[in-house]
């Protein structure tokens, strides 16, 4: 009855959250205590998914909203989002040509997974003023994405590897 009950409250939490991100809520929280290093990312996992985890060169699909925030303004700016757009990126992970930071947060997550991620202006754009979505993005901005890894599509691997693993 225990295992039922840790599932059914799991399964609720995730439609809240989904839900939350069709209505365009904020994921994050304002303490970056909630968050976690991985390489100078700071990476706050909301769901962890079930799906399988990303490797390089796997194909995925992210619906994302994008932030920045520029040195010392202490708000953040939205700056684009793939609802808008109707439609999730797609892309390689590892090989398409991102930030840096996105490949970090990306790494470790699974399908149906929901995170955000804090990233600093030296894995982002830096010292370079950049536009994206007809705004522009200042010198040394961090950057705050909510991801949601809708789907993974997986490389095909050696088979030799395959059969090792299995």
């Amino acid at each position: 009855m225990k295992n039922v009950f840790l599932f059914f409250s799991f399964s609720s939490m995730g439609k809240h959250i989904a839900s939350a991100f069709s209505k365009k809520a904020l994921f994050y929280s304002t303490d970056k205590n909630s968050f976690v290093e991985n390489d100078g990312v700071l990476v706050n996992d909301i769901v962890t998914g079930f799906g399988p985890c990303i490797l390089e060169g796997d194909q995925v699909e992210v619906h994302y909203r994008s932030y920045y925030q520029s040195p010392g303004s202490g708000t953040r700016i939205k700056f684009d989002d793939s609802n808008n757009q109707k439609n999730e990126i797609v892309l390689k992970y590892g090989t398409s040509p991102v930030i840096l930071g996105w490949n970090l947060g990306l790494r470790s997550m699974r399908q149906g997974g929901m995170r955000t991620i804090i990233i600093p202006p030296e894995l982002a754009y830096g010292s370079k003023s950049v536009e994206c979505q007809g705004k522009s993005i200042p010198p040394n901005s961090e950057l705050l994405f909510d991801l949601e890894l809708v789907s993974v599509k997986k490389k095909r691997r050696n088979c030799r590897l395959r059969n090792f693993l299995n």
